[in-house]
């Protein structure tokens, strides 16, 4: 790191100085915080699927992109061999379609 002119005279800046620095900014202090709070979102994370179960045992009105319980059916089709439905699916969240045969 150069040296900063200070009043005619250099001064170097030691890396507790920068340090010091940082820790008065509100930015920093969240970014220190960011692997701890990350930690805590993947246990959670973790809790929530164990809770749920693997995604093909979800209740139908849960949508597998964002997990939100909002998924509302538009609309349905029989099939030509008329033993199956094809339904039409939107999450009222993320807005993402989804086709399920039924």
């Amino acid at each position: 790191m150069g040296a900063l002119k200070m009043m005619g005279r250099s001064r170097m800046v030691g890396l507790t100085d920068l340090l010091g620095l940082l820790d008065r900014w509100d930015e920093w202090k969240k970014l220190k915080a960011a692997p701890d709070r990350i930690d805590a979102l993947e246990r959670e994370l973790a809790d929530l699927r164990e809770r749920l179960g693997p995604p093909d045992r979800w209740p139908p009105d849960v949508c597998k992109a964002c997990g939100a319980r909002a998924l509302r059916m538009r609309r349905t089709f029989p099939q030509p061999d008329m033993r199956k439905i094809m339904q039409f699916w939107r999450c009222e969240a993320c807005q993402v379609e989804e086709r399920r045969l039924a």
